[in-house]
């Protein structure tokens, strides 16, 4: 089985600041996230401005996103596959209250909700982590590389 095929099946854990499981990393080009996953299924540009770009991958249920900011870069990643782990807990599904609970124990203690009436999200800043909820459960997972006091990337490679 080829890379592409054991990463779309297996678990794959969030390194916060990090990236996606053992290969996929913060500061990582088109081209490199390309070698390991192939062509996107999407692509969309974003922003002329800052040349910020999206891949969207179907099969992973995972979108990358690009920024042109030192050269252009994965910075944020979102995704809804069933398989990610956060700190060893599958985090789709997860209620409300025990994805709190689980952020908290780690130490993530500063959190910040808003309700959109559909959909409502837990925005833990310290560690550039979003989740967004749906039924009071977890349907989505934002996260990104980290930004230092100087609104700097922090890029792990």
């Amino acid at each position: 089985m080829s890379f592409k095929g054991r990463l779309y099946a297996k678990t794959m854990d969030i390194l916060l600041g990090r990236g996606l499981g053992d290969q996929i990393r913060f500061g990582m080009s088109m081209s490199q996230i390309e070698q390991l996953l192939g062509k996107p299924d999407k692509i969309i540009p974003l922003d002329e401005e800052d040349e910020r770009v999206e891949h969207h991958y179907n099969q992973l249920k995972t979108v990358f996103r690009y920024y042109d900011k030192d050269g252009v870069k994965l910075g944020w990643i979102e995704t809804e596959n069933p398989q990610i782990e956060l700190f060893g807990v599958k985090a789709m599904g997860l209620e409300k209250s025990g994805a709190i609970n689980l952020l908290s124990t780690q130490g993530h203690d500063s959190l910040e909700f808003d309700d959109y009436g559909s959909f409502e999200t837990l925005f833990f800043e310290e560690c550039w982590l979003e989740l967004q909820l749906t039924f009071d459960r977890v349907s989505r997972v934002k996260f990104g590389v980290f930004i230092d006091e100087n609104d700097e990337y922090c890029w792990p490679i």
